[in-house]
């Protein structure tokens, strides 16, 4: 005959044991039962303490931090061998889309798709009177003044010239030199249109007489920079924005300028990351004489 010695709490642990298993089966079920069943976006809780949302039922995910940071547009790369998007499609910024297509944090409140009522203030429109009825442009009561958008005056120290020609479209100086020994000055418009090359005369400036003596144009794709370099009185040369510097004749005497193709100088080919004849043309052209 076999005894069998059983320890006086061995017994209880054991049932202990086989109790504490059926509880946690019995609340890990209802638990269990909910996940499998639920259709309904979910929150998931990041390491940061945010938060991610999904866009809709059974959507992924959305992180909030990927929002933050706004994609860089393409469109001023150049070249441009990827080809750019954009070039056919506007540009998109994920951040601008719809609420639901947006991660957004757990302290963001659920957005209804309605908006505030609006709501009358206090303030009363009354119709403009005296200087507010000026408008941006020729000073009315000043016309040798203008009005600026913001309301100033601006008045010139000295006199005043607009360059006026009809088939130059846009343009803004950004360029001058005083040719040495001579009234003249000779100026550079750029900008996203049309470019020029003028020579002024500075005894005009002020008479009523176009101080304009002589003009060159440069049309797309064939613009211009802002560098000048007068290397002798009549020797001109002016940097471009397509790789070469022009050079062009100058009489001292009339102010007359001309284009002067069989001197005109051929930049380097570009360094990585220089667009060709942008900064190279503009540095060369403003180092005047130490270049030659």
């Amino acid at each position: 005959m076999r005894a069998n010695w059983i320890h006086p709490g061995g017994l209880g642990v054991g049932r202990r044991l086989q109790e504490a298993a059926k509880r946690a089966w019995i609340v890990l079920l209802p638990v269990l039962f909910a996940t499998a069943c639920s259709d309904e976006s979910e929150t998931v809780t990041g390491g940061t303490g945010g938060s991610t949302t999904t866009s809709e039922t059974g959507g992924v995910p959305l992180d909030p931090e990927a929002f933050l940071e706004v994609p860089k547009s393409c469109a001023f790369e150049c070249p441009d061998p990827a080809g750019c998007s954009e070039k056919s499609a506007p540009y998109q910024c994920a951040a601008m889309g719809e609420w639901s297509a947006i991660g957004h944090v757990d302290t963001c409140a659920e957005w209804d798709g309605t908006y505030p009522s609006a709501v009358t203030g206090q303030c009363e429109a009354t119709a403009p009177t005296a200087a507010a009825l000026l408008r941006p442009g020729v000073d009315q009561q000043d016309p040798t003044a203008y009005l600026l958008p913001d309301g100033r005056r601006s008045k010139p120290a000295g006199a005043v010239w607009a360059f006026d020609e009809p088939d130059l479209l846009g343009g803004n100086t950004s360029g001058i030199a005083a040719v040495p020994g001579t009234p003249f000055v000779i100026t550079v418009d750029t900008g996203p249109d049309d470019h020029a090359l003028r020579v002024v005369d500075t005894t005009k400036i002020g008479s009523g007489i176009n101080p304009v003596v002589s003009l060159v144009e440069q049309k797309p794709p064939n613009g211009l920079n802002s560098g000048i370099a007068i290397v002798q009185a009549s020797r001109v040369y002016v940097a471009t924005a397509y790789g070469v510097v022009l050079a062009l004749t100058l009489d001292t005497a009339t102010g007359v300028i001309a284009k002067d193709d069989a001197a005109t100088l051929q930049l380097p080919p570009q360094s990585p990351g220089i667009p060709l004849g942008m900064h190279r043309g503009w540095r060369q052209a403003r180092m005047g004489r130490s270049w030659l």
